[in-house]
């Protein structure tokens, strides 16, 4: 028949095309198919060595700590300073330009983060609001992986004049994080003529973490120094190479510690007030007679947060 005769040249055409692909593909050196197998493996996470990563301790602490931006507490001076900080910015494999140490100490109820980050000139700040975005600042940033999951984590920022923000973070992705999430969480920074200091205190309540009696959490820290378009990382991850969550360093030393009470309350106050001259140019009246040109408002509410399991319930009331 004219299309049996058509068919057969076009399926011999066929099966010699895929025989030769079959061909070419068995004849790629060793070294090529390793490489792409490595950059799969890559992409799943499974060609990187999470038991070689850099290790940082947290040290356990029953003394108060008070979160003022000072780190005078003698606990303070016990913890290993975190100061293996290498530039991602601008000069890439460098160490950091400024002195940098972080210590972590923990109680029953919390963790605590520690910063001396040293300047030999003015620090650069603004004040914003919370979960702004700080490029045009000093930046100091701290993320864990307290489930240890090397999927997902918590993002905690500030900058010398102490703007607050956080975020959730995911395994490989870039950015902030989602700022939707605002756990319940304390922190002062201080600035001096050599640099400034952050402390913060993160409770257990608004992290979720396995129940293993000794915790092994995921960590991360960054720098920037917005004077030198510098941002400088412990552990250091190269530009060319996937950063993220599973990346993160190591933190040992936490033990025997629980997720704490579900409800969290955050009473807050809100005052505002506006001045403008009563008086205006002839001919022109005013929008109203009894107001003196000075107005006060003020307002009060409160945050409740309820822990379900590894979820957060958020209730908001404003007065």
């Amino acid at each position: 028949m004219l299309i049996d005769k058509i068919m057969r040249p076009w399926s011999h055409s066929l099966v010699t095309s895929a025989l030769l692909v079959i061909l070419a593909l068995s004849s790629l050196p060793a070294s090529a198919l390793q490489v792409e197998q490595d950059r799969q493996g890559s992409d799943v996470d499974g060609g990187y060595d999470h038991e070689s990563v850099p290790l940082a301790r947290a040290v356990h602490t029953d003394e108060p700590l008070m979160v003022d931006g000072f780190l005078e507490e003698g606990i303070w001076f016990q913890a290993s300073p975190i100061s293996d900080f290498l530039q991602t910015l601008p000069f890439e494999g460098e160490p950091v330009s400024e002195r940098t140490e972080v210590r972590i100490v923990y109680d029953e109820d919390a963790i605590y983060i520690g910063a001396q980050l040293s300047d030999r000139n003015p620090v650069t700040t603004r004040l914003a609001r919370r979960d702004s975005q700080l490029g045009d600042s000093d930046l100091f940033v701290f993320l864990i992986d307290s489930y240890h999951d090397h999927e997902t984590g918590y993002r905690f920022w500030t900058n010398p004049s102490g703007v607050k923000g956080d975020a959730t973070v995911s395994r490989n992705g870039t950015g902030r994080g989602d700022t939707s999430w605002d756990p319940v969480w304390e922190l002062a920074t201080s600035v001096s003529d050599s640099g400034w200091v952050v402390e913060m205190r993160i409770p257990f309540s608004q992290l979720r973490f396995s129940p293993e009696e000794q915790q092994v959490w995921g960590v991360q820290i960054e720098r920037n120094i917005h004077r030198n378009q510098e941002n400088a990382t412990f552990p250091f991850t190269p530009n060319l190479e996937r950063s993220g969550v599973s990346r993160f360093g190591h933190l040992h030393g936490i033990e025997g510690i629980e997720p704490g009470q579900r409800l969290e309350m955050l009473p807050y106050i809100v005052a505002r007030g506006e001045y403008r001259p009563s008086e205006k140019p002839a001919g022109v009246g005013l929008d109203n007679p009894y107001r003196s040109g000075a107005d006060h408002f003020g307002g009060a509410g409160l945050d409740l947060k309820y822990r379900l399991v590894s979820q957060t319930l958020d209730f908001g009331c404003d007065g």
